[in-house]
């Protein structure tokens, strides 16, 4: 029979065991895993977005909280360390409203390949954010972090993470 002492100490041991897990770089991880969700695993897991799959990506325990890095892969990006091929930018149906739908693909020669597209099969490839008025880009989505477009009267719309999820938007002050 165990004493006291050791009692609470085999208890501690086994719920640590229990409680921690190990992803190596090819596992997926748990389904509903989100960012900033508490953790005790190590290494890596994959997570897969499934509205915006270019948004997937791979997934740490840092300081006991979920922390992912969104993949966004743009035009010669390096890729072949993740588990997906191709991917997609989800997007509105508009060709001039941000952000558009677009779609990439790890080609042979190792980089992404990305094109722009909307509904109609109009390119959206050169739509700059900062030709809009900023009312049309207050809570747009985008993917190009940290943009900051500058508009007279000190107005200035910044690219910013707004949810723990990933999601950036355009926020004008």
């Amino acid at each position: 029979m165990l004493n006291g002492r050791r009692m609470r100490l085999w208890i501690v041991l086994v719920l640590t065991a229990c409680g921690t897990s190990s992803y190596g770089t090819d596992d997926n991880c748990p389904a509903g895993l989100a960012r900033g969700d508490a953790c005790s695993f190590s290494g890596q897991c994959w997570r897969d977005d499934t509205f915006s799959s270019c948004m997937s990506g791979w997934c740490r325990c840092r300081a006991g909280h979920v922390t992912c890095d969104a993949l966004s892969p743009r035009n010669g990006d390096a890729c072949g360390d993740e588990p997906i091929e191709q991917c997609t930018y989800e997007g509105n149906p508009s060709c001039t409203t941000l952000p558009t739908s677009e779609s990439c693909g790890c080609d042979e020669t190792g980089t992404w390949s990305c094109s722009c597209f909307c509904y109609g099969g109009q390119t959206t490839c050169e739509v700059d954010p900062c030709t809009l008025y900023p009312q049309k880009l207050q809570n747009a989505f985008c993917a190009d972090h940290g943009r900051v477009c500058t508009y007279p009267g000190n107005t200035t719309c910044t690219c910013e993470e707004v949810t723990p999820n990933a999601e950036w938007q355009f926020v004008c002050r």
